[in-house]
């Protein structure tokens, strides 16, 4: 029988903390496949940008791009996107 594929979940510094400790900002999977999920529009400290939702979208792109970047990829790179 193979071996499971392994995973690695991953947080970047300049994000802020997941808020559960089995939450994380990426996953890179097998094959180098990068998943990023659950983004929303706050900043470092964890508190919303601001209740315009065109300054929240444009936090939470920049946030799937510091996740990507944390793994040497960037928004050219992604394949799926589901809002």
């Amino acid at each position: 029988m193979p071996k499971p594929a392994r995973k690695l979940a991953f947080n970047p510094p300049t994000l802020a903390k997941p808020l559960r400790p089995y939450f994380s900002h990426g996953v890179v999977a097998h094959g180098g496949l990068v998943f990023v999920s659950g983004q929303v529009g706050v900043n470092k400290s964890g508190r919303v940008v601001s209740p315009d939702v065109a300054k929240q979208t444009e936090q939470t792109i920049k946030n799937v791009r510091a996740v990507l970047r944390h793994v040497g990829a960037d928004l050219d790179d992604i394949v799926k996107v589901t809002v």
